[in-house]
């Protein structure tokens, strides 16, 4: 169950930095190829990626869950290291490998996934994703520097709400946002997602908003 849980819920992780604009287009073969990036078609955001999402980020977590009273009550909290490595382009996405390691004191677990973005025809960026699991999720930049994505529920959401299962809930969603800060120089990603349920209660519809996940990443390298 944890390691379901963990990975349902875990947020996406490393840089989203400030997008790339095309490259020039001289090449009716691969329209974007530009002559700075040697006509890499998707040069632009492959570099990107690189430059955003490879290396370590630190971070700490909370995640909450609802109690019989529907009161939102911590469920775990962890540290962990996500580590992006190995950036490239497959098919029509610039990508890098990433691996979670975290530690709870009394236990430890690892996810991998991918995350980068999409390449554009003229080899612009796209939109950006992560894939966990095979699900790709993609966010929105709603302002500089704020990520935004939304999400269903999963089974593994079940597990921390007392009242809710998937048999009485009537709608339920996930919103995360992702803020990126620079205090002192370091790159801070502070991480809030939030849950929306909707369930029938026997007695009438109840209805409960709550903070499900919060912590942060530092970038480290």
């Amino acid at each position: 169950m944890l390691q379901r849980l963990l990975f349902v819920l875990v947020t996406t992780t490393l840089g989203c930095g400030p997008v790339p604009t095309p490259g020039g287009d001289d090449d009716d073969t691969h329209p974007g190829d530009d002559d700075d990036n040697s006509g890499v078609w998707g040069q632009d955001v492959l570099d990107f990626v690189g430059e955003n999402l490879v290396g370590a980020y630190i971070g700490e977590w909370t995640l909450w869950g609802l109690d019989a009273a529907d009161v939102a009550v911590e469920q775990m909290s962890w540290s962990d290291v996500a580590t992006g490595s190995n950036p490239r382009i497959e098919a029509d996405r610039a990508l890098v490998d990433v691996t979670s390691v975290m530690d709870g004191g009394t236990w430890t677990q690892e996810i991998q996934f991918f995350e980068g973005a999409y390449i554009e025809e003229d080899g612009s960026m796209g939109s950006y994703f992560f894939e966990i699991d095979s699900v790709v999720t993609l966010l929105t930049e709603t302002s500089p520097g704020v990520w935004e994505y939304d999400s269903e529920l999963g089974s593994a959401d079940y597990s921390t709400m007392v009242n809710v299962t998937a048999d009485n809930l009537v709608t339920g969603s996930k919103h995360s946002t992702k803020v990126i800060t620079f205090p002192g120089g370091v790159e801070h990603h502070q991480i809030t997602g939030t849950t929306h349920i909707e369930y029938d209660a026997g007695a009438g519809l109840q209805v409960v908003d709550f903070v499900n996940i919060e912590g942060y990443h530092d970038r480290s390298e």
